[in-house]
């Protein structure tokens, strides 16, 4: 009994995990609008190992919140739909940061890698807004379906 006790915080865990790799995305998005010299130049290792620790740090620490009772279940639920919502639009917004700065990209004096990296944030920006957004409704789906299928509803 005690393992599926352990096994279900590790499920969760890896739930809450999960659910914050859209917010991940925008922060890493930004830096690459906002770093547009030097980005290519970043270490993108070091980068990855700081989101997955912060991820997960993330994850550990909405567990502890659920679990001690510090908010309920649907709180978590809503905020975590009102995060996804503000970085959905964010990465809209850089989307749309990038596509004005490329084409006015000539009266800007861009180098061409500058050019090369605004061109490949709104390719990114364009295909991931969708994805998000499509990540959204089933990470929100799915944490209301597994909240629920643990409560005890009896009397339907």
């Amino acid at each position: 009994m005690q393992f599926y006790y352990y096994m279900d915080r590790v499920r969760d865990l890896a739930i809450h995990t999960y659910v914050v790799i859209i917010s991940s995305l925008a922060i890493e998005r930004t830096m690459a609008t906002l770093m547009l010299k030097s980005y290519e130049k970043c270490t993108k290792r070091s980068y990855l190992i700081i989101v997955i620790l912060i991820q997960w740090g993330l994850g550990i620490g909405i567990n502890c919140i659920i679990y001690n009772g510090i908010i309920s279940d649907i709180t978590f639920i809503i905020i975590l739909a009102v995060g996804m919502v503000i970085s959905i639009n964010w990465q809209i917004f850089l989307g749309y940061m990038n596509l004005y700065r490329y084409n006015n990209r000539l009266s800007m004096h861009y180098n061409l890698k500058e050019r090369f990296q605004l061109s490949e944030n709104i390719r990114f920006l364009k295909i991931i807004k969708w994805s998000a957004l499509t990540m959204t409704i089933f990470d929100i789906t799915a944490l209301l379906s597994h909240r629920v299928s643990q409560m005890n509803i009896t009397g339907l």
